[in-house]
């Protein structure tokens, strides 16, 4: 009966750390279309650490491909069909991906996260004044 237990307790945890590290890190979602005059869109933002979940489609007639050489990931699609593809960026920087047969190029800007001290995390409230600041007025004549 004890090992029955034991083994609920490990199967319950094991359960619930898969299902909460899905959250841990966050995910964001970009299209990507290729078309005849380049990428849209051509730049993308992202938080370091944050895992980039790209849809990628043509509206050619000509297959395209999209490529990030740093992350060895390649989509290629046709007219009517959606590539997916997952990358997680933990350094910041500035990737390119890019299309070799049709020339297309676009850059994945990977931004650092301020260091979080604080409810604020550095920032300060605008409706609070810090000190008091002389203002020019006009005269009226």
């Amino acid at each position: 009966m004890k090992q029955i237990v034991i083994l609920s307790v490990i199967f319950t945890f094991n359960v619930y750390a898969q299902v909460f590290h899905r959250f841990q890190v966050p995910l964001r979602e970009h299209s990507i279309i290729a078309t005849k005059s380049g990428y849209f869109p051509d730049h993308i933002s992202i938080f370091e650490g944050e895992k980039l979940k790209l849809f990628f489609t043509t509206t050619s007639n000509i297959p395209s491909c999209l490529k990030i050489r740093e992350k060895k990931l390649f989509l290629s699609a046709k007219k009517g069909t959606i590539a997916e593809g997952e990358i997680t960026f933990k350094h910041s920087g500035v990737f390119e991906y890019y299309c070799p047969a049709g020339k297309l190029k676009g850059t994945i800007t990977v931004l650092r996260k301020a260091n979080s001290s604080g409810p604020y995390q550095g920032r300060t409230i605008q409706s609070v004044r810090e000190k008091k600041q002389r203002q020019w007025r006009p005269k009226d004549e």
